[in-house]
């Protein structure tokens, strides 16, 4: 009878150890899941939001870029096709 008991109390506690060790593993796994997903989320929206950022300076950039080219650009371009046009119409005449 007595070594019955210790048997069976044997068989709890490794029982009770496989699952404590178990659910241990498990918490575990969970918690770097739901710190993978965290980071992973993070990672993507600050890359999101540098993009976004970037992507509108540039753009705005570009616009004044352009809107500069549009008013002096074309005085800057002008007097070299003023000057071919001469000399090619000096050519020909």
């Amino acid at each position: 009878m007595r070594v019955t008991l210790v048997m069976v109390t044997l068989v709890m506690v490794t029982l009770m150890r496989v699952t404590l060790i178990t659910l241990v593993r498990v918490i575990l796994v969970r918690v770097t899941l739901i710190t993978l997903v965290r980071v992973t989320l993070v990672t993507l929206t600050r890359v999101t939001l540098v993009t976004s950022f970037w992507e509108t300076s540039h753009n705005a950039t570009r616009n004044y870029a352009d809107g500069d080219a549009a008013q002096s650009g074309n005085g800057r371009l002008r007097a070299p096709l003023e000057k071919l046009k001469q000399k090619s119409s000096e050519k020909f005449v």
